[in-house]
């Protein structure tokens, strides 16, 4: 983190310090950072926050991106921009930075580029683009908090930068982490949502019995934006035809979260890293203290003792048994053990929002005819979900 966002001699230190043990007499700012992460990225009334946020932006910002490109578009700039727009006026509020598009595509050339820069050596000629897209994005946190618009984002961003404060790191450093946070809620999650939204609508029985699942609850619609101590306790409203119910009701349709950890299993690559922290022995194997171990998330999610003989295939309703917990338990796309990322509930319910508003808002059909898969990329070191190897070329109108 510290070698990608470029942070200073001075920030790195009060990074390290007491990095691995934390207490009264000395504080952390990295464990407080992550507890802070953990409890309001948990379910609860901070989650159910964002969730409503995230739900009022998603079907604007799929109606802009078919606004602006017309509607034959790539699916997976399609979600991407959906995607993108949506978690950041969760977390950031309506003052928004990324609701400036060169903000945006900024942060994009940062991500997508930013295997060059993990040396941390020479960044501006190793990876020219990524580092213009960090530096651009970077000035644009540096203003967002000298404006003081960070008071009127989530109750996680606020208690995330009162962390960073109150360890005295400067303005720059702040958002140069940022940079690299909003990163690592971001990245996989566009690619969870694409493949779940494509494998959703290239398949006509499961895209029917998906739809019926969501019908048979409330329409979606976000609440209105309340007092964190309010939402817990937030009843439906009236609007339009009906009573309309929390977003986080999305989380209710066991067929749609079941696709969406079998998508997390079958796109899922990369690998987990461990450190020995002293000499052990796994059958023939002796892992010396100090080393790094890489474990290949697909050496288990493609498990045929784990998934049986279908492990190699999609199956949507693989998780549909909530007692199965051997499978999913399996499932490494967030980590696993006190390891788990916590950011998994509130990826989980962008996902799901985005395939229930796509599902339920539009037709979508492949603009040859004919649904293609379109092959995966899944070998760069800094993916964490595959990507699409060639453009999934559709046409989508509203219903």
């Amino acid at each position: 983190m510290v070698r990608l966002a470029g942070v200073s001699n001075a920030g790195k230190q009060k990074l390290l310090d007491n990095a691995l043990r934390s207490n009264k007499k000395s504080p952390s700012l990295f464990a407080e950072a992550i507890k802070t992460t953990h409890v309001l990225f948990r379910p609860g009334k901070s989650l159910d926050q964002m969730t409503s946020r995230l739900a009022k932006a998603l079907p604007e910002a799929l109606e802009t991106h078919l606004a602006n490109y017309g509607n034959e578009v790539d699916l997976w700039q399609w979600v991407k921009h959906a995607v993108t727009l949506g978690v950041t006026e969760a977390l950031y509020g309506p003052m928004n930075p990324f609701r400036d598009a060169q903000v945006a595509d900024a942060y994009w050339l940062f991500s997508d580029g930013m295997g060059g820069m993990l040396p941390g050596l020479f960044q501006r000629y190793m990876a020219p683009r990524a580092f213009s897209g960090r530096e651009k994005l970077t000035a644009a946190y540096v203003s967002y908090l000298a404006a003081e618009n960070h008071q009127q984002s989530s109750e996680s961003t606020k208690a995330w930068l009162r962390v960073l404060e109150a360890h005295s790191l400067s303005r720059e450093d702040i958002a140069r982490i940022e940079c690299t946070r909003i990163n690592a809620i971001l990245s996989n999650t566009v690619g969870l949502a694409f493949w779940t939204v494509l494998s959703a609508i290239s398949d006509s029985q499961l895209l029917r019995r998906l739809q019926d699942e969501a019908a048979s609850l409330s329409h979606l619609c976000a609440l209105p934006d309340q007092p964190l101590n309010d939402i817990g306790n937030a009843k439906p409203v009236e609007e339009g035809l009906g009573k309309e119910t929390s977003s986080s009701n999305v989380i209710e349709m066991p067929l749609l979260r079941s696709l969406f950890r079998e998508c997390t299993r079958r796109y899922t690559c990369g690998a987990e890293s461990r450190v020995v922290v002293h000499d052990a022995s796994v059958g023939d194997f002796l892992f010396k203290k100090d080393s790094t171990v890489l474990c290949p998330m697909r050496s288990v999610h493609f498990s045929r003792k784990i998934y049986g003989p279908n492990y190699n295939q999609l199956e949507p309703e693989r998780f549909l048994k909530i007692d199965d917990d051997v499978n999913i338990k399996n499932i490494k796309g967030f980590g696993g053990g006190k390891f788990m990322c916590p950011g998994r509930f509130f990826a989980e319910r962008t996902v799901l929002l985005v395939v229930r508003q796509v599902c339920m808002q539009y037709n979508v059909i492949p603009v040859s005819g004919k649904w293609v898969a379109p092959g995966e990329i899944s070998d760069k070191v800094t993916l964490g979900v595959a990507m699409p190897r060639s453009k999934v070329v559709v046409i989508a109108k509203r219903n």
